[in-house]
């Protein structure tokens, strides 16, 4: 009797090549879903990070009757104890203020306010000796490590920048060492400068000295430097007027302008806008052609170059535009292509304007 004898078929290459192939037309057609899904979740803990930082800045004004300074008593200093010396900077900021409103009394209380958070000017001439390192004007001092703890809820998860800001690997560097932010207090203003009542002060009158002549009061933001808004000061209304908006991390060029929490960074604590500015100025490009960005009119070095000149202005890394809290707590999603003038508007309590679409 004959047998047949069974016969095992494998896959051929032709076959083997084809499932292949199947299987790499999915994934290129899922990859892209599945990264626009993670980054619809980062947007949305942007969005809620924001949402609690309005929470906190309500709680804080109805505790306090007023929302807090954006910077305080800023400059140069020794970072000795102010109670001892009255007149040296502190250069704290809001965010300090607002720690027992975001869940973070213990880092708050920890925190000395006498003395400063931050040295970004660095130390005066003829300083006396920091009584922590013995340094003339040294910095770190007792809040240094304290301004090191990164805060999730200040940090932007579609930006992949570097959490801590170390300078040359320093440990005393007096711009070193500090967690950083992708928040930044809307000041409104005219001007790119911390200088001639651009960003405003308490000590300012009402027709403070701005470059262009102009009004102090109608161009303020809700945050200043020594001086702090109330509700009733946002004449706009307070779902017309930016209170904080974003500011990327990822591809700046100079660690001196990352924007950190902990203490008051010139260009990195201040969101202002600027006629020069146009709409494409709110996205994130400028900070993948080498950091810079050029804006028509700036100079070509110093302070107000046109490469920094992106440290002042609202900036993410998100596609097509910014998240930006409103005073009233809400949040919304500006474009890039947003009609310039609205937007300069929008940075301002009391400008009186007629708001257009956005």
């Amino acid at each position: 009797m004959s047998r047949k004898r069974s016969q095992k078929h494998g896959f051929t290459l032709i076959e083997l090549l084809v499932v292949i192939a199947i299987i790499a037309i999915l994934i290129a057609l899922l990859l892209p879903a599945v990264q626009q899904a993670r980054e619809a979740a980062r947007r949305s803990t942007c969005k809620n990070n924001l949402k609690q930082v309005g929470l906190a800045l309500h709680n804080y004004h109805e505790t306090h009757r007023v929302f807090p300074i954006g910077a305080n008593n800023i400059g140069s200093g020794n970072f000795q104890d102010v109670s001892v010396e009255p007149t040296l900077a502190l250069n704290h900021t809001a965010w300090l203020m607002l720690l027992p409103f975001m869940d973070q009394a213990p880092l708050y209380n920890q925190l000395n306010l006498n003395i400063a958070t931050n040295g970004h000017f660095g130390p005066p001439s003829g300083s006396v000796s920091n009584s922590i390192t013995g340094v003339v004007g040294g910095w770190p001092n007792a809040n240094s490590p304290l301004v090191q703890t990164i805060l999730p809820v200040l940090l932007c998860p579609s930006d992949d920048g570097e959490t801590i800001e170390v300078v040359n690997g320093s440990v005393d560097n007096y711009i070193a060492n500090h967690a950083r932010t992708n928040y930044l207090f809307c000041a409104g203003g005219h001007g790119v400068g911390w200088t001639g009542g651009r960003i405003w002060s308490i000590y300012q009158t009402s027709a403070s000295n701005l470059a262009d002549g102009r009004t102090g009061i109608r161009y303020r933001g809700m945050f200043g430097f020594n001086g702090a808004a109330k509700i009733k000061d946002v004449k706009d209304g307070m779902s017309n007027t930016i209170a904080v908006c974003e500011g990327a991390i990822n591809g700046r060029t100079s660690d001196s302008y990352t924007p950190i929490w902990g203490g008051y960074r010139r260009y990195g604590t201040f969101a202002v806008n600027h006629p020069n500015i146009d709409a494409n100025h709110i996205n994130n490009a400028r900070y993948h052609i080498n950091g810079a960005v050029h804006v028509p009119g700036m100079t070509s070095s110093g302070a107000t170059a046109d490469n920094r000149h992106h440290v002042t202005v609202a900036s993410s890394v998100h596609e097509g535009g910014i998240h930006v809290l409103l005073g009233d707590g809400s949040v919304r999603f500006l474009s890039e292509n947003m009609d310039k003038n609205t937007y300069a508007l929008l940075t301002r309590i009391n400008d009186g304007q007629v708001l257009g679409e956005y």
